[in-house]
């Protein structure tokens, strides 16, 4: 895990994080980390909203390509041909 040293916080804002840290019952080093963790985190998910966004956009324009089948149809298609391989590798070993 990183670290970060910062140096020349104005002592309000040490005050207002040592205060907060104290009603939290976290110690100060905590608090900044879970601030720092919620506005990135944050950031991350409205990244993930926006490319959602766009997709969505892609999709109604008719941009997307569209599968030739159902998802489920193809699972069924590959477990069938999984099956069907490992039949001809249990007749290969037993001779038959």
């Amino acid at each position: 895990m990183g670290a970060i040293t910062i140096r020349g916080l104005d002592d309000a804002v040490v005050a207002a994080i040592k205060e907060r840290a104290g009603t939290n019952g976290v110690s100060m080093e905590e608090e900044v980390r879970r601030l720092l963790q919620t506005t990135y985190a944050d950031d991350r998910q409205k990244r993930g909203q926006e490319w959602a966004r766009r997709q969505l956009e892609r999709l109604r324009r008719g941009e997307l390509p569209k599968a030739d089948m159902s998802s489920v149809e193809e699972i069924r298609r590959m477990r069938q041909e999984r099956d069907d391989e490992l039949e001809r590798r249990s007749r290969k070993t037993t001779g038959t």
